[in-house]
């Protein structure tokens, strides 16, 4: 990681101000693009609420439904 840290200083201290400033602007755009795109991702999961078949009696009835198999074939 210490070879391209010293390869972005020498990139930066070979621009000018202008140069700075525009690659400042690219690179915080891309900082939080990934900040979004971790965050979106990150929760809920994508097998979050699978469980949606409209039943509200799963709690209720988990010993049965256990015993069931989940309505497994078995």
């Amino acid at each position: 990681m210490s070879s391209q840290r010293d390869e972005l200083h020498e990139i930066i201290e070979s621009l000018d101000d202008d140069g700075v400033r525009r690659l400042l602007a690219v690179a915080k755009e891309q900082v939080k693009e990934l900040i979004v795109s971790v965050v979106e991702s990150a929760w809920p999961p994508g097998w979050f609420n699978v469980g949606t078949a409209g039943r509200s009696d799963i709690a209720i009835n988990a010993e049965e439904l256990l015993a069931e198999g989940f309505g497994c074939p078995r």
